[in-house]
């Protein structure tokens, strides 16, 4: 069989770079996770206990590359947060319960960064 089939594959090396440019911008997905920060953020302080106001104002966004984070600064976040058995104190999960309602709105956020980059894949 000396005839054998013969590929060519047209715009292979521009794929090959797109893709590679796509995979590094998927490591990063700062833009939902800047989202997923901000709505979290947000909710978490209407949920927030609000006895003089300080927990809730004191809830930030904090994204951290593809990490959506949400800070917290003032010691007693996490005794409220998780609750103090010993003390009577039970659980107000503000934060758990503010990702949780959002969930829908902020992985919305993470696919339409997945959308937006994988778009740029050129090539295929």
């Amino acid at each position: 069989m000396s005839g054998g089939a013969r590929v060519e594959v047209v715009g292979g090396p521009r794929c090959v770079a797109t893709l590679n440019v796509a995979a590094t911008r998927l490591g990063r997905l700062t833009d939902g996770s800047r989202r997923a920060s901000d709505v979290i953020a947000s909710t978490a302080r209407l949920r927030a206990p609000k006895r003089t106001g300080r927990l809730a104002a004191s809830i930030a966004p904090s994204p951290q590359g593809s990490t959506a984070r949400v800070r917290v600064p003032v010691r007693y976040a996490w005794p409220v947060h998780s609750g103090v058995p010993s003390l009577g104190q039970p659980a107000r999960p503000f934060l758990a319960n503010a990702a949780e309602l959002t969930e829908p709105v902020w992985v919305e956020g993470y696919r339409r960064n997945v959308e937006q980059v994988m778009s740029k894949v050129e090539g295929a």
